[in-house]
């Protein structure tokens, strides 16, 4: 909503940070993070946790959004198209970092939490945990093959692009036809973070205790 109500704000000034910082305290603030120990490090460990679960569940809606953009510009096509497979590159790279920082937050977390690890299976907060763990997992396995089937396709089109003029024209359908494969994969995608973001909250009113 602050967001929306001050616009200019948002680029070139530490308003957007102060937001952002804000929103990721008032995680760490609330439900298991303050009633399991060690404290500080539960908070630490949560408020790392949504920040690269931001990241890159944030930045795959971001990124479908871009793309959408990107490939309705039809009269602007080479640039625009070379500005998206930029972007997509770049997102691929700090999305990674995300999954591994996303996961071992995660365990850290549930380690503490979980009074027993039998509580994963018999109470209402690790079926819960379940469930987003498949999701999540789901979500990596389409990430796992945008990084290892779209990605390095953009990557040569971009290398064929910049070093041989002549298959310019080339590259540029190549990186058309991945951004396309990689729009219509975002919807299930978005289904999958949407499903994340609830488990979530469901988890925060979740007894990890059996019973």
């Amino acid at each position: 909503a602050a967001l929306a109500g001050a616009p200019g704000m948002v680029n070139g000034s530490p308003f957007i940070w102060v937001l952002s910082g804000g929103i990721i305290v008032s995680y760490a603030l609330d439900g298991h993070t303050i009633t399991t120990s060690p404290t500080w490090l539960m908070m630490l460990a949560d408020a790392t946790h949504v920040t690269f679960a931001a990241i890159w569940g944030g930045g795959i809606i971001a990124l479908a959004i871009a793309i959408a953009y990107v490939l309705r510009k039809r009269e602007e096509r080479a640039a625009v198209l070379t500005d998206g497979t930029e972007l997509v590159i770049r997102f691929s790279r700090y999305a990674t970092y995300s999954v591994f920082a996303v996961a071992i937050t995660g365990i850290l977390m549930a380690f503490f939490i979980m009074p027993t690890l039998s509580a994963l299976f018999s109470s209402t907060w690790g079926i819960i945990l379940l469930i987003k763990i498949a999701m999540v997992i789901a979500l990596g396995v389409y990430g796992a093959r945008n990084h290892f089937g779209v990605i390095p396709e953009l990557e040569y089109a971009q290398v064929q692009r910049e070093g041989r003029e002549g298959e310019s024209g080339e590259a540029l359908a190549m990186e058309r036809e991945q951004l396309s494969i990689l729009r219509r994969r975002f919807l299930p995608e978005m289904v999958l973070i949407v499903g994340i973001l609830i488990a979530s909250g469901l988890l925060v009113q979740a007894s990890p205790i059996p019973g």
